[in-house]
Order: structure tokens, then C-alpha cells, then sequence
């Protein structure tokens, strides 16, 4: 089920399979200023960005149970939404960047929140919106 604050900054979907570390990280969103909607797996995830218009940005756990793990994921909502920022965490090794997307952001675990909110705010900056801009 998504969960989301009503006042913030941006609308951010955090995909994460462990319940723990999704809870973990949309509270250091939270406590950036950032509006949080919840998912635990991609097919989740999708079925809310089909609903929702909001979202500036998606945080992805690379390793997910389904179908599609957070690469593929990744490349679906590259393709789908490119306005969609993306940041994509791992505690299983750095992907190599020709994995993912273009402009998508990768922080290794563990992370702490402050770095979190800094990647976030630094791939929904105006700077990248507009140069998503037909």
C-alpha cells in the first residue's frame, strides 16, 4: 500500500523490497522535506506511477523479488517517464554505470540520510528537468 506526507518539496517513490530499509529511507526522505510514496517491489512501483503524475524521482534497490529487479525497473521508468529521476542503491557491488539509464544515480550501501537528500535534490534539480524538455 503507498503511503504518502502531503506537504514537501517533491513526490518521491522508494521501491525496496526489505521493510526495514524502505522504512529507513523514507524517513531520511521525509526528513529532507520530501513527500514519500512506498513500494516493495517493481510491479508495485508501477502500478503507482500509472496513478500518479507527482512523482519527480524514484530511489530502487537493485536486488528485488519478481520479475524485474531494479536495473530493469530503472530502464522501464526511463522509458515510460523520463521526467522520473532515479537513484538506484546497492549492497551487492557498483553496477556499471552502461547498466543503467542515463542521468541515473547510484549510492552504494550503507548510505546515511543526508547523502540520500543531497542525491535526490541533485537529480530533480531544475537543471535536469528542463534538459528532459522536448
Amino acid at each position: 500500500m503507498a503511503s504518502v506526507e502531503t506537504t514537501a518539496d517533491a513526490t518521491i517513490l522508494v521501491v525496496e523490497d526489505e521493510e526495514l530499509a524502505r522504512l529507513i529511507v523514507c524517513d531520511y526522505l521525509k526528513e529532507g522535506g520530501f513527500a514519500v510514496l512506498q513500494a516493495s517491489n517493481a510491479e508495485h512501483a508501477i502500478a503507482i506511477l500509472e496513478q500518479r503524475a507527482d512523482v519527480r524521482a524514484a530511489v530502487l534497490d537493485v536486488v528485488m523479488p519478481g520479475a524485474m529487479d531494479g536495473i530493469a525497473l530503472a530502464h522501464l521508468i526511463h522509458a515510460r517517464w523520463p521526467r522520473i529521476g532515479l537513484l538506484v542503491l546497492s549492497g551487492k557491488g557498483v553496477p556499471r554505470m552502461a547498466q543503467l539509464p542515463p542521468g541515473t544515480g547510484f549510492l552504494p550501501k550503507p548510505y546515511f540520510g543526508p547523502s540520500i537528500v543531497d542525491r535526490v535534490r541533485a537529480i530533480i534539480s531544475p537543471d535536469r528537468e528542463a534538459s528532459h524538455d522536448p
